[in-house]
């Protein structure tokens, strides 16, 4: 069988299911793209299309990657060793989470972290006098919860606790000076993390990251840190 039957799986659209099958049986694209009534030029750019999609799951045996990745993840290398003959005799393929999965399982681990939290208040009563043209806002920018840094090599200590008192200071004065208001906002405007990953890494360009101790705590402390200045900003609304 053509090899390129394989690619069948990886196919989004029926015009693509299409011309994989007319490949498959006519055996060349040529032939597949006259069957089609499609260019020639236009069935080599689906099928670069469709192959380019399988790599990313692990399937290009022209290149000997036969071992696709489950669904959710993407390929991020791999290694094919060959004998003296040049045929490959072992394979060892590295995955990781699409971006989307990586999102989601963010969000189950917050939701677990703080699952001990719900219901632990009561909705409050609204106050007895304040001004509903007055928003009182708490914005946060780039504090990079998690981020190291040795005094000796850098000038200044910084760590998680450092991190989490100077947020709760700062959020803490901004709640004394602030007028009385019906509601009040803490705005994340990015960057609230140091890294964003357990490999303690920038997603995007993969620099390495001085991050204090492990991510999974670093997650943990972040959250409980939140909670923490939404429960300063509750004052506001208090008074």
């Amino acid at each position: 069988m053509d090899s390129r039957g394989g690619l069948l799986p990886y196919c989004d659209t029926e015009k693509q299911r299409n011309l994989i099958t007319q490949i498959v049986a006519t055996g060349t694209v040529v032939q597949a793209a006259l069957v089609l009534g499609i260019s020639e030029r236009t069935a080599r750019s689906q099928l670069a299309r469709i192959k380019r999609i399988a790599a990313r799951k692990g399937y290009a045996p022209d290149n000997d990657m036969t071992k696709p990745v489950p669904d959710g993840f993407v390929v991020s290398g791999v290694s094919t060793y060959y004998n003296e003959d040049g045929v490959a005799t072992g394979q060892w393929v590295k995955s990781k989470l699409t971006e989307e999965q990586r999102l989601v399982a963010i969000k189950e681990a917050i939701d677990e972290m703080m699952a001990d939290y719900q219901g632990a208040t009561k909705p409050t009563k609204g106050p007895k006098s304040s001004d509903e043209d007055i928003v009182v806002a708490i914005p946060m920018g780039d504090p990079h919860i998690g981020m190291y840094a040795w005094s000796e090599e850098s000038g200044e200590d910084f760590d998680i606790n450092i991190a989490r008192e100077d947020l709760l200071s700062a959020a803490s004065q901004l709640i004394k000076a602030s007028p009385s208001a019906s509601t009040c906002l803490v705005i994340n405007l990015g960057d609230f993390f140091h890294a964003d990953n357990m490999s303690n890494t920038t997603s995007r360009s993969g620099h390495s990251l001085d991050v204090d101790t492990r991510w999974a705590k670093v997650l943990k402390l972040g959250c409980m840190l939140m909670v923490d200045v939404v429960k300063l900003a509750l004052k506001s609304t208090r008074r």
